[in-house]
């Protein structure tokens, strides 16, 4: 359903003060997890406090290495303690998460950071549904999705997960993860996500369940608990990258060699000419986009839930980067990370 004209006109105002005020705020909050440099043996390890990834953005060539990391430890079995204790999806209630779908326009500026379900600086569309799974003419991925292989798009369900409940006596954050799930082809697309850490105040408490991939994760698997395969995990789109305290765009625009997201072509291209879309997960490009924050969090989600009655074993298989317009000519950036199965 559209907004009417009026709350559409605050919408966009709204929108446009937002873009203002927290341009350099981090979207989300990719893991709780660092990486430990090393060769092809390097593993994986908790970091020892919370940071941002906001005061040192990484470089092509970190990410790179980073990315690399992955590549090489995914196909080692993980240890028993690199395995989520996140597996039951009442432990999101625990932690002062719930499933919410109603998202009223703001009065205030601070409301406006919990108005996250489809919110873009453009601001046009609330619900991420209308915006990307075909209830309005400009369904943005449906031609992306074509590509992979993805023909049915009448099954998506979009999920909203809202931190906004007390937990452990502690004040909720609303944080906010917005996916579309389409558990029969494998997808999830990553539509807006605030990190409880992204939103909270200094020093505020953080629920323990706070990863991302955590939450992602116990979603999908409710998801699949009517019938749906929990291992057909395939596709992992992240749909408009923004620039901020993430260095994602600027390695994405780097892999393609180009200076702004205007040059990059969409997907499928009718411009072959402009090579380099699509990328080989061992690949340096596609290794550097598999190490930024956005493909890490991809990283842990499968890493951390390979039990028998969770994802399986799996491994990135190419990330392709491509841009959509949003309706109106606007460049936004997306990634698609295509995953294999290791077994």
């Amino acid at each position: 359903m559209k907004p009417s004209t009026s709350r559409l006109s605050r919408l966009l105002t709204y929108s446009f003060i937002f873009a203002l005020v927290f341009l350099g705020i981090t979207l989300f909050d990719a893991s709780q997890y660092a990486l430990t440099p090393g060769d092809s043996n390097s593993h994986l390890t908790k970091r020892a406090k919370d940071t941002s990834y906001g005061k040192d953005k990484l470089s092509f060539n970190q990410a790179v290495v980073k990315g690399n990391q992955w590549i090489c430890t995914l196909p080692n079995d993980p240890p028993a303690t690199q395995q989520t204790k996140f597996t039951k999806y009442d432990q999101l209630e625990v932690n002062g998460w719930t499933e919410n779908d109603d998202h009223p326009l703001p009065d205030t500026l601070d409301e406006l950071k919990e108005l996250t379900s489809g919110i873009a600086v453009a601001g046009i569309k609330r619900n991420p549904k209308d915006q990307l799974m075909g209830e309005t003419d400009d369904f943005e991925l449906q031609d992306p999705l074509k590509a992979v292989g993805v023909e049915d798009h009448s099954n998506f369900q979009s999920v909203t997960m809202q931190q906004n409940r007390e937990f452990s006596g502690n004040e909720e954050t609303n944080a906010d993860y917005v996916e579309d799930y389409e558990i029969n082809q494998g997808v999830i697309i990553a539509v807006v996500n605030f990190s409880p850490r992204s939103l909270a105040a200094p020093g505020q408490p953080l629920p323990d369940l706070r990863a991302w991939s955590d939450v992602v994760f116990l979603t999908w698997a409710k998801l699949c608990s009517n019938g749906g395969d929990i291992k057909s995990l395939k596709h992992v789109f992240r749909y408009h990258i923004k620039s901020g305290e993430t260095s994602t765009l600027d390695i994405a625009l780097e892999a393609l060699g180009v200076q702004t997201a205007d040059d990059i072509k969409v997907w499928p291209s009718d411009q072959p000419e402009i090579l380099g879309q699509t990328f080989e997960a061992n690949s340096d490009e596609g290794k550097a986009l598999i190490g930024t924050p956005h493909g890490v969090g991809v990283g842990w989600l499968i890493w951390q839930h390979q039990g028998g009655s969770q994802l399986g074993r799996k491994t990135f298989d190419k990330v392709t980067v491509f841009k959509t317009t949003n309706g109106q000519g606007q460049a936004w950036v997306n990634i698609h990370y295509l995953l294999k199965d290791l077994e």
